[in-house]
């Protein structure tokens, strides 16, 4: 049913597959076993259903038949907003795992039908984003994420689990219109005829096509995460808002989500009316859950979040270091790297406050809001910057910034790659 060739995947490395128990990821499942690939299972279960833990169960007894790897995530919400709250801890369990195993994939089996039904409830919001419907393939928390079954109608894979004898659930939720895409598929697709259909998807397929020739040629003018000013004030209205939605999506990912169409219409009022008065200042624009966002400084438009990019994280050896943002090594350019000892830790590594000094060569003090201002660091990058700090506060390293001066002295015996919020 799939060309998996297309993809380029080798039977030597792991693929990482989210399998929810539906017939769509069963399907996904079972072919990609039977093609020899070596897989290893993520299932959430979050406890929302009374057949939630059905589904967990048919996941698990497939892998256990199969010999196949499985992982587990039990979540219990905690948020008013369920649906990105979901997002956010999926993708975060996947990526553990996808980064444990080594994966060369991560595969979700989203086929034809949530295609068109993403399209459609994108059109209905005139919502602004990388694509006009759900990509066959985009990097996700920086996992290659593969959909390799959107060109499958969900019948079509409810099919092939009863021609194979593969057990799925059925998630009675999909049967209400509580959620809007559920009306769009009970109200809309349901009721169309199949020349109807077909002439939907060839009509979608078009205008994602355009959509994305179009994305890409105005994005490509972001450089370094911003743009000229110059540059935005020539661009249509569309153009615009296809510029600021990238923007976000590159700078601050955790709130892209949450843009809608009429805020993107806000920051570009605000944006326009800052270049009509001639206005240097940074400007910001006050987003939801007091998170607030510097849309334009000086001659950029950047969109980057004033609050802090690095989650502090505290570690209580070398080992401990995470791999991929830490590599213990020797030679490398000396300002990434520093020479740790064992009574540096428990080691944190967080963003700069503004109480937060470094000490000079002659023993002087200096903040670290001036060794920015002396580097001509902006402040819309400034909080994005990772900072090394011992056991007694003292800041040791400040990524291709600040080394102590007691430590240049020393070989460096760990560097830090570069850091990606």
């Amino acid at each position: 049913m799939i060309k998996f060739d297309d993809f380029k995947l080798n039977k030597d490395d792991f693929i990482l597959i989210g399998v929810s128990g539906g017939s769509d990821s069963m399907s996904l499942l079972d072919m990609i076993y039977n093609l020899g690939y070596k897989i290893v299972v993520c299932h959430v279960n979050y406890h929302k259903r009374d057949s939630a833990l059905r589904d967990q169960k048919i996941v698990e007894q497939y892998c256990a038949t199969h010999s196949i790897d499985f992982h587990l995530f039990d979540c219990f919400d905690s948020s008013n907003n369920f649906q990105d709250y979901a997002r956010d801890v999926r993708y975060n369990f996947f990526k553990k795992i996808y980064d444990e195993y080594n994966c060369q994939a991560l595969m979700l089996a989203h086929q034809l039908n949530d295609k068109i039904e993403t399209y459609l409830f994108k059109k209905n919001r005139n919502s602004i984003g990388r694509s006009l419907s759900i990509e066959i393939e985009e990097n996700i928390y920086g996992m290659r994420t593969i959909r390799p079954l959107l060109d499958i109608f969900k019948i079509d894979l409810e099919k092939y689990c009863a021609t194979h004898s593969i057990k799925y659930g059925v998630d009675e939720t999909n049967l209400s219109d509580h959620y809007s895409r559920n009306k769009i598929r009970h109200n809309i697709v349901d009721k169309m005829d199949h020349n109807t259909l077909n002439e939907l998807i060839l009509q979608m397929n078009d205008e994602c096509e355009k959509w994305n020739d179009n994305y890409s040629k105005i994005t490509s003018k972001i450089t370094e995460n911003t743009t000229k000013c110059d540059y935005f004030e020539q661009l249509s209205y569309i153009e615009k808002k296809i510029l600021v939605c990238e923007l976000i999506n590159q700078n601050c990912p955790f709130l892209a989500n949450n843009m809608k169409g009429g805020i993107i219409d806000n920051i570009i009022s605000k944006i326009q009316k800052d270049l009509d008065k001639n206005i240097a200042n940074d400007l910001i624009f006050e987003c939801k859950n007091d998170n607030k966002m510097i849309v334009k400084n000086d001659d950029k438009i950047c969109c980057v979040n004033t609050i802090q990019h690095i989650v502090s994280q505290t570690f209580n050896s070398v080992r401990d270091l995470p791999t991929n943002i830490f590599e213990i090594r020797e030679n490398d350019d000396k300002k990434y790297g520093i020479n740790l000892k064992e009574e540096d830790f428990p080691l944190t590594l967080r963003s700069y406050t503004l109480s937060d000094f470094i000490l000079l060569k002659d023993g002087k003090h200096q903040k670290v809001n001036r060794l920015f201002i002396n580097k001509k660091i902006p402040i819309y990058l400034r909080n994005s910057i990772p900072l090394l700090v011992n056991k007694n506060n003292e800041i040791l390293f400040i990524y291709g910034l600040y080394r102590r001066y007691s430590r240049k002295l020393l070989k460096n015996n760990v560097y830090m790659l570069k850091y990606h919020r």
